[in-house]
């Protein structure tokens, strides 16, 4: 096995990669390699610290304002998809998209009436001006 590489190191000490991103093979190697077992003893300890950290600090109550502002929001989307209304939304924006790819960015593009046929000028006639 060969060491992990320099920035899988500095991922493992910094706590971007964890211990339990390693494979087995590369965590067996970790533990036995001279050069690559203290970043993993860091990546350990650091991750315990911050477990700990998390276990031991609760986190700060959410005020009650903000709970009953949540709680009303969830109420409404909850009502809002039972009554069918988040599906006639749906039908609109999706009738809404149809439209504007029909009629384009710049208004109606379809045409108003059919193409009027142009009358064929006779041979004679193409080049002669008016006198």
């Amino acid at each position: 096995m060969t060491h992990l590489s320099p920035a899988e190191l500095d991922h493992l000490t910094t706590g971007q990669l964890s211990v339990a991103d390693l494979t087995d093979a590369q965590l067996d190697h970790a533990l036995e390699c001279p050069d690559c077992s203290p970043a993993l003893t860091a990546a350990s300890s650091g991750q315990d610290a911050v477990a700990t950290a998390l276990a031991t600090d609760p986190s700060p109550a959410i005020p009650a304002d903000v709970v009953a502002r949540l709680d009303a929001v969830i109420a409404a989307e909850s009502r809002r998809r039972t009554s069918g209304a988040a599906d006639r939304e749906a039908a609109a924006a999706h009738a809404a998209h149809a439209k504007r790819f029909t009629l384009g960015t710049f208004g109606d593009n379809s045409p108003h009436r059919a193409p009027t046929p142009h009358k064929a000028i006779p041979r004679e006639d193409r080049h002669r001006t008016s006198h």
